[in-house]
């Protein structure tokens, strides 16, 4: 195929075609480097691995209704980046943690008496995403509160 001004003219039956394209030594020294930088990018967030959760607490069974959620958050080789750790309790996030070094502690108010699941992710500075859970119960007497108006208040059983 040939381009003549504005015609594009057919080769003739029997021949050949071919293409060629020039490219430009800036140009392919620009590509080189992309693809190199594409591999190392790649390299680099294959080679490394999730960041590690651990040390989820509290455990066992508790005698509050409010309880610091705490957990360490160990790096798995890319860096942990500290905006993508959340925190979950029974399935609510839980706002208002801190984060220092390693460590999360989030304040979580009025857990009712039971089982309670806690789920902790985070990522990486590649994008890798870790996770580790842990559960607590609590079994807390609930605060009876005077309501001014005098009297007794039962006992169960009396």
């Amino acid at each position: 195929m040939r381009i003549s001004g504005q015609r594009i003219q057919e080769p003739a039956a029997g021949t050949s075609r071919r293409f060629l394209f020039n490219l430009s030594v800036a140009a392919a020294l620009g590509l080189a480097l992309v693809l190199l930088l594409f591999v190392i990018g790649f390299s680099a967030r294959a080679g490394s691995t999730a960041p590690v959760i651990s040390a989820i607490a509290p455990t066992g069974t508790i005698n509050t209704h409010n309880a610091a959620v705490t957990a360490y958050i160990g790096d798995g080789g890319g860096g942990v980046d500290s905006a993508s750790i959340a925190v979950y309790v029974d399935g609510a996030a839980i706002d208002g943690c801190v984060i220092t070094g390693g460590n999360a502690s989030c304040n979580v108010y009025g857990l009712d008496n039971g089982a309670h699941d806690v789920v902790v992710y985070a990522s990486d500075n590649h994008g890798n995403v870790g996770s580790g859970s842990g559960s607590f119960n609590v079994l807390a007497p609930y605060d009876i509160k005077d309501d001014g108006a005098g009297g007794d208040c039962p006992l169960i059983g009396d």
